[in-house]
C-alpha cells in the first residue's frame, strides 16, 4: 500500500513539473502582451495602439506608433512609470498608457 502512495506522489510531482515547464514556454513565447505586463530589459516591436484619439497621438508625438521596435528598461512595481527606449531617447510612461501598447517579443 505504501508503494502504491508512493508511485502516485511521484506521478503527480512529475506532472507538476512538466505543467511549471509549459507554463515557463507559454511566457517566453511570442504572444503579443501589453507592455505593462513584460520584463525588464526586453527588446520589443509595437503591434498595436489602444486607446482614445489623445492618447494614440501623444504617443504617436512621442515616436510610438506600430511597427516600431522599443526596449523596456525599467519599471517600478507598485504601477508606476515604465521607462521605454527608441533609438537614442528614453520615455516615462504612466502604467496605464503602457497597458495600451500592445507588443511582441524580438
Amino acid at each position: 500500500m505504501l508503494e502504491n502512495i508512493w508511485k502516485r506522489e511521484i506521478k503527480s510531482k512529475d506532472i507538476n513539473s512538466d505543467n511549471t515547464q509549459l507554463d515557463k514556454d507559454i511566457i517566453i513565447s511570442n504572444h503579443p502582451v501589453c507592455l505593462s505586463e513584460l520584463e525588464c530589459g526586453n527588446s520589443v516591436k509595437v503591434i498595436k495602439l489602444q486607446g482614445n484619439r489623445v492618447l494614440i497621438n501623444k504617443l504617436k508625438a512621442m515616436g510610438i506608433y506600430a511597427g516600431i521596435t522599443i526596449i523596456k528598461k525599467s519599471a517600478i512595481l507598485a504601477k508606476g512609470p515604465i521607462i521605454v527606449e527608441k533609438g537614442a531617447m528614453q520615455f516615462a510612461l504612466g502604467y496605464d498608457i503602457a497597458k495600451n501598447i500592445i507588443v511582441e517579443r524580438l
